[in-house]
């Protein structure tokens, strides 16, 4: 990259952490808040008698099964702002019941409770076309491994294939007015609401309107905004805002984003990892990042982290990486990844033992003991991240 365009960067960079500064809200925008008149608070304590089975699609009583369905929502809905009760409504089959208590918030003028509706509209488009996944291909990816491990993949896609019926039931009673959502997002996002504007900003077929409802979401320091400007900037470019001249880098806006999630910091070490915004790689950093984000669960830096022991082993042993990536495997053992549980273990069942492999006897034991200290170290905080229950 040319000095000149360096500076201009450096330049344009410092002048919207000004703004960002100037326009944010003292505090970062809790997306959880309770409109004017309460009526989200009260929607999401009531519950309609006799409209609902509430036996209709509940998640079961088996933990381990409850855990992944609990994990794979935290973090579905992760860079949302949520409430963090709404996982467990889902488990106790309580959808169907929520959706008319959040229409009506909606309908009275509650932003937020119609924000959340939008969310769960869109969560039950995607729970009805994953009703197409593909188990039987999890199972034939599955042959090379021991017998042992082919049998536990046959039984764990079972448990992902009645998951997704539950929750197809659950999102067959549930009730979504598609239309009025979206006309309630628009008027939102032209008061100031910044999930909506997000969101507006995702609906939006006017490129030009599209950006700025983006750019003022993101500009409010919400989370999700802050992502989709940096992936805007990444490899697979979105059309999303074609034609526009967009603000900042990506690096620029996963820096904003890796100050709330952890996921973002992950996202940082692998741009910094591939070489950010036509840069050089810088290892250093990126392992940095990856080893922040790393303690919280995220597997991406866990992977990133191996990568790097392969690429960069001044920077990263591969003892430190093998340790990490057992750490990953330790979660997924517990559920904390939700419904890519069946695709991590064959993934873990694959790797781990070249990674170990590639040790050698001598330092085997001190992967396995460093292993064991990360697990005691970052456990609790990895599992209270991917909302997992403990050991």
């Amino acid at each position: 990259m040319k000095p000149t365009n360096i500076v201009v960067l450096a330049v344009l960079a410092a002048f919207l952490v000004v703004l960002i500064a100037q326009l944010r809200a003292p505090e970062r925008i809790e997306v959880t808040q309770v409109g004017p008149q309460g009526e989200f608070e009260q929607a999401t304590q009531s519950s309609p008698q006799g409209r609902f089975d509430p036996a209709v699609g509940a998640l079961g009583t088996d933990s381990f099964q409850r855990q992944l369905v609990l994990s794979e929502l935290t973090r579905r809905w992760a860079n949302l702002g949520l409430p963090t009760d709404l996982p467990q409504a889902v488990l106790d089959g309580r959808l169907g019941s929520l959706t008319v208590q959040l229409d009506d918030a909606a309908e009275a003028g509650n932003h937020q409770a119609n924000f959340v509706l939008a969310e769960l509209d869109t969560f039950c488009e995607d729970v009805r076309a994953s009703r197409d996944r593909d188990a039987e291909a999890l199972i034939v990816a599955a042959q090379a491994l021991p017998p042992e491990d082919t049998a536990h993949v046959r039984t764990a896609a079972g448990w992902v294939t009645w998951i997704d019926e539950q929750l197809f039931l659950q999102c067959r009673d549930a009730i979504f007015d598609s239309i009025a959502i979206a006309a309630r997002i628009e008027a939102a996002a032209s008061q100031g609401h910044a999930p909506s504007q997000w969101r507006h900003g995702l609906m939006e077929t006017d490129p030009a309107q599209s950006y700025r409802d983006v750019l003022d979401a993101a500009l409010a320091g919400f989370l999700a905004a802050e992502l989709t400007l940096a992936n805007y900037f990444g490899p697979n470019r979105l059309p999303l805002f074609a034609g526009q001249k967009v603000l900042g880098s990506r690096s620029f806006w996963l820096q904003q984003a890796a100050e709330q999630a952890p996921n973002a910091k992950a996202l940082l070490g692998e741009c910094y990892r591939l070489g950010c915004d036509a840069a050089a790689p810088a290892p250093t950093r990126a392992a940095e990042h990856f080893v922040d984000a790393a303690r919280s669960g995220v597997r991406l830096a866990h992977r990133g982290l191996s990568e790097l022991a392969e690429d960069e082993p001044q920077v990263v042993s591969r003892v430190r990486a093998y340790a990490w990536r057992s750490f990953s495997q330790r979660l997924n053992e517990l559920g904390c990844y939700g419904l890519e549980y069946v695709r991590y273990f064959i993934e873990d069942s694959r790797e781990l033992p070249v990674l170990r492999g590639r040790l050698g006897a001598a330092r085997q034991k001190d992967a396995e003991q460093l292993a064991d200290q990360i697990w005691t170290q970052y456990g609790d905080e990895a599992r209270s991240a991917l909302g997992c229950a403990a050991a």
